[in-house]
């Protein structure tokens, strides 16, 4: 736990040092920040496990550190001691604020030239240095560059070559960690010898790794991202990485020319020492060096397999195993079957353009645009011109889609979906009763497949129907009718299966625009069988389109940004083979295919949110201030019961983890750091504990952990969907949602949790602060069939409720419901998106109703994300957020 190895620590350093806090990991260490009492300033301090230093001759560990640490360079920092007591072995350098630069690509995916250019030459300038003291990095990666003001700084020189050589006691030449089966080094940067295990590893092999981060750095991905570690090295070692330039076409040649020579797979033909790389670089860390093509670095012969070379493979092959070769050919049977041409920006209207569909003959667009809770249809000829508005501002359309022949569209609103000619006229109407949307017609015009929910029960999950061409006679498909819901169907080209999503319903629907939690593809025959999903559901996976041979298209965030990816199908609709990644730092919401399967339209979708905060006193006048800063998305926020910490969401690192942060703002510290999706913190009453639902297993489940997140335990976990917890006051028990709309009560028994028990077939939002009652933002009908949508008071079994007799000036500006909270002071807070697209949060009496504004968003830019919000004893906590999409083409190309 980290309590127990900070007081370890502590008790190592004595008096000398204070352990102030832990920042979290960095590859196999674990570090902390402690202040050198007698000079007053901070240190970092990085520890290694106990297996690990167990192995390790601690003298010559230290000796090693000792010459490490006469670099003095400008982009070094240097290491400063290093010590051990028993199995503890730990090394120190200076604190330096900033950001590592894995921090800076988890933001913005890939770099400027310019600015990628100055921090290659800044690490390779350090590299020359320290190669000419003798010190061989060994683990160039973004994780160990640090990014303070406007420079590189190299982190952890001469670790590694510690490491490897303090596993012998008499030479460097015996035992070496890698020998003992320890890999040193981050296998997506490791240069071919070190993949192979060669102890003869030379300063070249950093300027391979270096070569990798800058095709990173500029590609948005690895050479060889997709791939497991073993395929990883052995990929390394015998396949050639795809040119930098068909990532990204616009580099100037020789810069793309430059990176590639460094992953020369044999030392020889690589730069032969970072100074040459440096000097390489330096015409495209100017302008003019970034913006036109400059003088084309003399360009190396491929790679040939000559006779000696095979011989050195083979030998290489054999060290690493036959596991590693099978895995590599099995990614070298599975290329692409067509590659991404060039783009084009098909649309820049003020505000958000959503839902592209391209026309049947790839010459028009039809697309949804406004504001987010209130769209417009309209059409745009691709080679250029106006857009056309096809319906008016009265009511919110979405998700339009051609008519095989391209006469008509049909698209849906919040009531019905409707048809429309293309060029305009008046709609017609389907005639279900049941609510169709995001409809698809089939390539025969005979028939549209649509998302729709069971009338028999407002609580009924969502599926996929199959109707006639108005509508007519829908008819679910088995099995497609989850507690997750499902929507976006798309015809394949014979109409003999349909795609669709399952799950994250709420992905397209207004005011959820950009949700992202995860769903999966499937495909069911479109008369009726068994659906056969065909990606995972750890990840948001959607937006399936039919290619012309039968293949799908569809968006994921599987490699951490949405990107468009191929996944080959059987005649049956299973998938046959792996998906294959066609974009990269693509960040598309959803996208369509013309019929000759050469012209994607693409909306382009980015959205920033952080946590604001403003006094209570004084609203709606005060002035706010940000807490977070940085481009990430967090979606849901909780206030420790004593008011000094917030826990929140974030995607920071990645994927989304549960966070917390000092109520007046800080450094955040991440509470979990599993590769799946954790999300809705909420504190435990006493503030030792925080509930959220993580989806690792697939579904979402509630976990618990200790306010350092140092341990996770489940409270629930089943097949079904239980998120969004909230702790009852006298912390004895959770509330919980579980899918379709239904709450649930999960009480302790002892040290375990007991069974759930369905209270209530709602959402409800709250408990009160006695935690005998509920409150919930009802819809209409959930409470009664004839119950009208409003705020209402549950007694504590669920049993009987009673609506607030809201005033008639927050119902005039009511557009549709964000969060409700019931706070400690027994007043009850509403967000909301009002009519004119702003956002507000409401105080709303318990008794009367009253309600007046505490705080109102109306610059239109800016809105209180899907209505998050939390109140403290002084102060109001919400997230701001801020959804940007334009409308893109893409060529495809068969290869």
């Amino acid at each position: 736990m980290t309590s127990d190895l900070q007081s370890q620590l502590q008790e190592l350093l004595g008096t000398a040092y204070r352990v102030d806090r832990e920042l979290g990991g960095a590859g196999m260490s674990r570090v902390f920040v402690a202040t050198d009492v007698e000079l007053d300033r901070q240190v970092v301090i990085k520890v290694l496990p106990p297996d690990l230093a167990a192995g390790i001759n601690i003298d010559r560990f230290r000796r090693e550190i000792q010459l490490a640490a006469r670099l003095q360079h400008p982009h070094i920092v240097p290491l400063l001691a290093a010590g051990a007591k028993g199995s503890l072995l730990y090394y120190t350098m200076p604190f330096i604020g900033g950001e590592n630069l894995r921090t800076r690509l988890t933001r913005v995916r890939e770099l400027p030239v310019q600015e990628a250019t100055k921090i290659l030459r800044e690490v390779a300038d350090a590299l020359s240095y320290a190669h000419e003291q003798g010190v061989v990095h060994r683990d160039i990666k973004p994780e160990n560059i640090l990014i303070s003001g406007s420079h590189a700084l190299v982190l952890d020189f001469g670790v590694s070559k510690a490491l490897s050589s303090s596993t012998s006691e008499t030479s460097t030449e015996g035992p070496t960690l890698t020998s003992l089966g320890i890999a040193l080094g981050t296998p997506a940067y490791m240069a071919p010898e070190q993949a192979a295990a060669d102890p003869h590893v030379d300063a070249r092999a950093d300027i391979y790794a270096l070569g990798v981060v800058a095709y990173e750095l500029l590609a948005g991905r690895t050479p060889f991202a997709g791939l497991n570690q073993q395929q990883t090295l052995s990929a390394h070692i015998t396949t050639q990485p795809t040119p930098v330039s068909q990532h990204r076409p616009q580099l100037p040649p020789g810069l793309a020319q430059a990176i590639m020579r460094c992953l020369e797979k044999h030392p020889s033909d690589r730069w032969q020492s970072a100074d040459d790389l440096h000097s390489a670089l330096e015409p495209y860390s100017f302008t003019s060096g970034a913006s036109a093509p400059m003088t084309p670095v003399s360009i190396k012969k491929p790679f040939k397999w000559t006779p000696q070379r095979i011989a050195v493979a083979a030998g290489i092959v054999g060290i690493i195993g036959a596991g590693f070769i099978a895995s590599t050919f099995a990614f070298k049977g599975n290329p692409p079957s067509m590659v991404v041409g060039n783009t084009k920006q098909a649309t820049n209207m003020a505000g958000l353009e959503i839902h592209p569909a391209i026309s049947p003959d790839g010459r028009m667009v039809a697309f949804a645009a406004g504001s987010f809770e209130n769209y417009r249809i309209y059409v745009r000829q691709l080679s250029g011109g106006r857009a056309i508005a096809l319906t008016d501002s009265m009511q919110s359309a979405e998700w339009p889609r051609w008519s095989p022949d391209g006469s008509q569209i049909m698209y849906a609103t919040r009531l019905r979906t409707n048809v429309i000619p293309s060029f305009g006229g008046m709609p017609v109407s389907f005639t279900d009763t049941i609510g169709l949307t995001s409809c698809a017609f089939s390539n025969k015009a005979d028939r549209v497949a649509c998302s729709g929910q069971r009338p028999q029960s407002f609580a009924a999950s969502i599926g996929i129907y199959v109707a006639g061409p108005r509508g007519e006679n829908p008819q679910i498909l088995a099995g497609t009718d989850t507690e997750r819901g499902s929507f976006a169907p798309a015809w394949s080209p014979d109409d003999k299966l349909i795609a669709y999503v399952d799950g994250n319903a709420q992905f397209l629907a207004g005011a959820n625009l950009g949700n992202i939690a995860p769903s999966a593809v499937a495909v069911v025959p479109a008369g009726g069988g068994k659906p056969v999903r065909i990606t995972s559901f750890t990840s948001l996976n959607t937006s399936p389109v039919w290619t012309p041979d039968g293949n799908i298209l569809y968006i994921s965030s599987a490699g951490g940004n949405r990107d468009i990816y191929l996944q080959r199908l059987e005649s049956d609709g299973s998938p046959r083979g792996d998906p294959v990644r066609l974009t990269t730092g693509l960040n598309a919401h959803t996208i369509s295919l013309d019929r000759s399967g050469t012209v994607l339209t693409y909306s382009v979708f980015n959205i920033a949110t952080n946590i604001w905060t403003t006094p209570l006193a004084g609203l709606p006048r005060t002035s706010p201030r940000s807490i977070t800063s940085g481009n990430q998305t967090i979606e849901s926020l909780d206030v420790s019961p004593d008011g000094s910490w917030l826990a929140y969401d974030s995607n920071l690192s990645g994927n989304q983890d549960i966070y917390k942060i000092p109520v007046e703002g800080g450094e955040p510290q991440q509470l979990t750091r599993d590769a799946a999706d954790e999300f809705a913190p909420n504190w435990s009453p006493d503030g030792k504990q925080v509930a959220y639902h993580t989806l690792a297993s697939g579904s979402r489940d509630i976990y618990i952990t200790d306010e350092a997140g140092t341990r996770h335990t489940p409270a629930i976990a089943t097949a079904a969907e239980e998120l969004s917890p909230i702790w009852y006051p006298d912390g004895r028990g959770l509330l919980f949602f579980r899918l379709p709309n239904t709450m649930y009560t999960l009480k302790r028994e002892g040290a375990s949790w007991g069974k759930p028990k369905l209270l209530f077939r709602s959402a409800i939002a709250d408990i009160s602060p006695e935690g005998k009652r509920y409150v919930s933002g009802a819809g209409p009908g959930e409470m009664c069939p004839t119950c009208p949508p409003g705020i209402y008071i549950v007694d504590s079994t669920g049993g009987s409720y009673s609506a607030l007799p809201l005033q008639a000036q927050m119902m005039r500006r009511f557009q549709s419901p964000g969060t409700l909270v019931w706070a400690k002071t027994g007043a009850i807070y509403f967000s909301m998106t009002e009519k004119d697209g702003s956002s507000s949060i409401w105080q709303v009496d318990q008794k009367t109703g009253a309600s007046q504004v505490v705080l109102h968003l109306s610059d239109s830019d800016r809105e209180i994300y899907r209505g998050v919000f939390d109140v403290g004893s002084k102060n109001i906590y919400y997230i701001v957020g801020n959804r940007q999409s334009d409308i893109w083409t893409m060529e495809l190309k068969k290869q």
